[in-house]
């Protein structure tokens, strides 16, 4: 599967959150993308870096993208 983003380019912090998402998982099946744990944030330490209310949009992008992957299957 292949994921393209249209974010603003004053939203920075999202276009990154967003690119980390797009670059884990393009290229993968969607078994591999519904696979992913919900707080797989934690290993990257991204919860001491940026705030909750970002986190649980980063979050809400992966739960869209599961959505996708799973109407793929």
């Amino acid at each position: 599967m292949t994921f393209h983003f249209d974010i603003p380019p004053q939203a920075p912090t999202v276009r990154g959150l967003a690119a980390i998402l797009a670059n884990g998982l393009n290229g993968s099946s969607p078994e591999e993308i519904l696979s992913v744990p919900a707080d797989f944030y934690h290993e990257m330490n991204l919860q001491e870096a940026i705030s909750q209310q970002r986190l649980t949009g980063f979050m809400g992008i992966l739960a869209h993208m599961k959505q996708i992957a799973a109407r793929n299957l």
